[in-house]
């Protein structure tokens, strides 16, 4: 029994890890974006626009959907890959990688940077 308790806890581990992998699935809200270096959260108020229309949703399988047709015209598919803090997300063979930061994505390139949080 001694030797298979140290099994077992390896296996529930590796079991939790892989669990853990799947934990960015679930829709993301834009609560901060920044354009030009620019806060534009503020404009969007203004304008009427709805910050829950913006949002990046990932399933478990490994697919995203990023909306945001209220500011910029269009919708964005592709798939995504996990690795520790970073998520890469590809579409049309581009890549963008952001940093997960508990239950926060953070894209930040060049003086552009948007904010999502979990729902």
């Amino acid at each position: 029994m001694k030797k298979i308790l140290p099994i077992i806890l390896i296996l529930l581990l590796g079991v939790a890890l892989l669990t853990g992998c799947n934990s960015l699935s679930g829709r993301y809200i834009l609560i901060s974006m920044e354009l030009d270096g620019e806060e534009a959260i503020e404009l969007f108020s203004v304008l009427g626009i709805d910050l829950n229309d913006i949002y990046i949703e990932f399933t478990s399988d490994g697919k995203f959907v990023m909306d945001m047709t209220v500011i910029y015209a269009g919708r964005t598919e592709g798939t995504y890959a996990v690795r520790g803090n970073i998520v890469t997300l590809t579409s049309n063979g581009d890549d963008v990688t952001a940093i997960i930061d508990g239950n926060r994505v953070i894209i930040d390139e060049a003086d552009n940077k948007a904010v999502f949080e979990k729902e």
